[in-house]
């Protein structure tokens, strides 16, 4: 089966799954083996976590130097323009 990509503006509407995580397997991978980050926060609330600098926030915060709790919030939008808000832990 092959995806093909729907691209509205700056916003794509379909990707792999298996794709998104290895994207975010790599970032955490560079991450931790990063320089370490010192004297950083040990609990932090990313308001818009999803994807762009919330979600590298998140990744830096978590699993590099400080290894700090995180509570990452995401509004997400269905097909329809109908808003949730979901949050999760690290």
């Amino acid at each position: 089966m092959i995806i093909q990509p729907i691209i509205k503006g700056q916003v794509a509407k379909s990707c792999h799954p298996f794709g998104c995580d290895k994207a975010v397997a790599d970032q955490i991978d560079f991450v931790q083996h990063a320089k370490e980050i010192s004297n950083g926060p040990q609990k932090v609330l990313i308001l818009g976590a999803s994807s762009g600098f919330g979600l590298a926030s998140r990744i830096c915060l978590g699993f590099g130097g400080p290894k700090a709790d995180t509570i990452g919030v995401a509004l997400r939008a269905g097909a329809f323009g109908k808003g949730r808000w979901h949050g999760g832990l690290v």
